[in-house]
């Protein structure tokens, strides 16, 4: 699939005469980039988590915009209940010690 960014770079390379007939064969087609997940900004069963856990809740508002998408992306992104509770107070105890997730 091809993202925005190589769909104008593929372009851009054509418009110059510098791709090759590889390159022209794997032209990209209408709708087959892959669009980014939608991750919603703070989902109400994380809010909760945050206002039980009032250190957590103030070291999470003072993480910077990207890290506190990663805490909500990874939280979210479980499928099973049981992993996403697991994942809420990991998350938990991770933000009361005043720590970032890390690689997720």
């Amino acid at each position: 699939k091809w993202s925005e960014t190589n769909r104008k770079r593929w372009m851009e390379l054509n418009e110059a005469g510098l791709l090759s007939p590889a390159g022209l064969a794997a032209a990209p087609t209408e709708n087959t980039y892959a669009p980014r997940p939608t991750i919603p900004d703070l989902p109400a069963y994380i809010a909760e988590a945050l206002k039980a856990n009032p250190r957590a809740s103030s070291f999470f508002q003072e993480l910077a915009p990207t890290y506190r998408r990663h805490f909500v992306a990874w939280i979210h992104s479980a499928t099973r209940p049981q992993t996403r509770e697991k994942r809420i107070g990991e998350s938990m105890a991770l933000l009361a010690a005043g720590k970032k997730l890390g690689l997720k």
